[in-house]
């Protein structure tokens, strides 16, 4: 599957989805702890959105990762990379991956 969206389409769906966490977390908080206890508890409300957001991050990145390891593995499986000109890349793949969360503060 391919991300249709732009940058800009992206940024400008960003506080939609905002929006969505919200009024779900909300709803079901409220559900759990009674009416309105969101509101008395904003910051608890917003380790939840937070939480929401880490869980479609860490899902899309699964999907991801899972959708290019199924074609580097047919890649391998019919000759079209031969697998030591994907183990002599894999140093410098793994290398630049290290630097990449390093810029970009970690895993979060």
């Amino acid at each position: 599957m391919l991300i249709q969206m732009s940058f800009d389409d992206l940024v400008k769906q960003a506080p939609m989805t905002i929006e969505h966490y919200l009024r779900s977390v909300v709803v079901s908080v409220d559900a759990v702890f009674g009416k309105n206890y969101s509101r008395s508890n904003p910051a608890f409300i917003a380790s939840l959105i937070h939480t929401c957001a880490m869980d479609f991050n860490t899902s899309s990145t699964g999907k991801i990762i899972e959708h290019v390891g199924g074609h580097i593995t047919d890649a391998l499986r019919e000759g079209h990379v031969p697998a030591r000109t994907l183990v002599a890349a894999l140093p410098e793949l793994l290398a630049s991956l290290g630097k990449s969360s390093e810029t970009t503060g970690g895993t979060d």
